[in-house]
């Protein structure tokens, strides 16, 4: 392939050959819209977290202050008195 006359054509060929291969070989396999979708809602539901754990803990100390006890999972979910045995992780009685 090298040794014809169309050296650049050669070489434009063997480069989008790989750059195919490279497409195929590290392209997410539900594709690039996808993959940057999730990782803009993941940093988006991480900082909504963040605030609902900061505002479970303020609304904490609030209480206290009320004399009243109230308790939140590790990501600012309320845990209602009855409810402590409840798994956190179970969101099937969440909206």
């Amino acid at each position: 392939m090298i040794q014809g006359g169309d050296r650049l054509g050669a070489l434009a060929e063997l480069c989008g050959a790989l750059c195919g291969w490279l497409y195929f070989k590290f392209a997410p396999t539900r594709g690039f819209v996808f993959g940057a979708s999730e990782r803009y809602f993941g940093l988006r539901n991480g900082y909504y977290r963040w605030k609902r754990r900061r505002a479970a803990r303020k609304f904490e100390v609030y209480m206290r202050k009320q004399n009243r006890v109230v308790k939140f999972d590790e990501e600012g979910r309320y845990i209602a008195p009855d409810d402590e045995r409840r798994d956190p992780r179970d969101r099937k009685w969440m909206n």
